[in-house]
């Protein structure tokens, strides 16, 4: 697909930028007590920084920018030091390389970022906790049959990763293209994406160029060739300090807001959100005050995309009188890389005489 030229990107950021001037500033919700609310909070901004250091480290094992060392595949460091019980040699001297490039000047994006993030952790501890959960991941499920419960868990455990790839829109283009088939009609103009990635050092599929949200612009070329919107109007929001910022810098609308306690004020009524990745993080009662929070957000008979076929989070968007139109498993590669597609639908309020 070609790229759309210059202008038009800018006119499309002129337009978001419009939307969110409406609801810039998220406001707590009223149905959580501010007790809870800060728990939640605080809880939310430790995951957050957990998350970053799982970021460093896989910058730490992948990237050729700071040191001669060859890359080291995550998963299979995990087992090689759990297993042993000692930190490999190859990490070894990759601490030291990284090490001695933090202690630099610099202008690189990512090592600049993790000079500050890395002042106050220690790497090899940070390493050893990230290498013991991605081992619980990948190779912890005590039988087949209990895998789906034992990586749910794990999701719901784990720091709040920014991963994010072009691969990881093939689902919401595939849930997009089913949704301009069921409704040919629909109009998606105002758009919400929660959690849209900063691929800033992803645990698979690294490359040392820069950072980018490949999310935006993926969903709002989409909505134009399927000519479900002329002119999409997409905010985006991230409990990410640093994700807001990178999208603001490439004039993409976003916010920092967090799902589970924050929302807009008055609502923006949006016609469609897109959540993947995201619900993925949440134990039930997180599910339900996220679903809330979208349902408050969209228009009656607007749509929501994500990637969560777990049972209750189905039963609890029913309650809210989001029933799934579509759940299906989706390829993202030749080689297997299977997603998960769930479409809701907000029903219209019913009109009684």
């Amino acid at each position: 697909m070609d790229s759309p030229r210059p202008w038009k990107l800018i006119c499309s950021a002129l337009l978001a930028a419009c939307l969110a001037a409406q609801s810039s500033q998220p406001v707590p919700r009223p149905d959580i007590p501010a007790e809870a609310r800060v728990q939640i909070d605080r809880r939310t901004a430790e995951r957050v920084r957990e998350g970053e250091l799982d970021h460093l480290v896989f910058y730490l094992l992948q990237s050729r920018r700071f040191t001669p060392q060859p890359p080291i595949e995550p998963a299979l460091s995990a087992r090689e030091f759990v297993e042993s019980g000692k930190l490999p040699p190859a990490v070894g001297r990759r601490i030291g390389d990284l090490r001695r490039a933090l202690d630099r000047p610099q202008t690189d994006e990512r090592l600049s970022y993790f000079q500050a993030l890395a002042g106050a952790a220690d790497i090899a501890a940070e390493y050893a906790r990230s290498m013991r959960s991605l081992f619980e991941k990948e190779f912890g499920a005590p039988a087949a049959a209990s895998k789906d419960a034992h990586l749910a868990g794990w999701y719901q455990r784990r720091g709040h990763s920014t991963d994010t790839s072009p691969e990881a829109n093939v689902a919401v283009t595939a849930g997009l293209e089913v949704l301009g088939s069921l409704d040919p009609a629909a109009a998606l103009d105002r758009v919400l994406i929660v959690g849209p990635g900063l691929d800033l050092a992803p645990r698979t599929g690294f490359r040392d160029e820069p950072a980018r949200s490949y999310q935006p612009q993926a969903v709002r070329e989409t909505l134009v060739r399927l000519r479900l919107s002329a002119s999409p109007q997409i905010h985006c929001v991230d409990i990410n300090e640093r994700v807001v910022r990178h999208l603001k810098q490439n004039l993409i609308s976003a916010g920092k807001m967090n799902i589970l306690t924050e929302r807009y004020e008055p609502s923006p009524q949006y016609d469609l959100v897109v959540a993947t990745n995201v619900l993925l993080y949440f134990d039930q009662p997180d599910v339900r005050l996220a679903l809330s929070n979208i349902h408050y957000l969209m228009k009656e008979g607007g749509y929501f995309i994500h990637n969560d076929l777990r049972g209750e989070a189905e039963a609890l968007s029913r309650e809210l009188g989001m029933p799934p139109l579509q759940a299906r498993t989706v390829r993202l590669t030749e080689a297997g890389l299977l997603d998960a597609l769930v479409i809701l639908r907000k029903a219209p309020r019913a009109i009684t005489k």
